[in-house]
């Protein structure tokens, strides 16, 4: 996949994922419990699409510093892991 695809991907289902729970929190749609908690799992993982398109595109764009592209950007998207694990 081309990284405009993964990033529309992801910008799709991050959209669906969180205008369904608006939906369901100003009570225009009545949603079970399950699929409240699957609309909250659609919108987070909508971010790590982002997320992927944004690295695999940086990393083509940079390719004499895909180390530093990498190492700058994991720590801005996962900013807890990286300070409990030290990088």
């Amino acid at each position: 996949m081309t990284g405009r695809l993964v990033l529309l991907w992801g910008l799709t289902e991050h959209f669906c994922g969180y205008f369904g729970l608006w939906l369901a929190a100003s009570g225009r749609l009545q949603l079970p419990y399950w699929a409240m908690v699957g609309l909250t799992v659609m919108a987070f993982n909508g971010s790590n699409w982002i997320d992927t398109a944004c690295i695999a595109t940086n990393v083509h764009n940079f390719p004499q510093d895909r180390g530093t592209v990498v190492g700058a950007s994991h720590p801005l998207q996962y900013p807890l892991p990286a300070l409990s694990l030290g990088f």
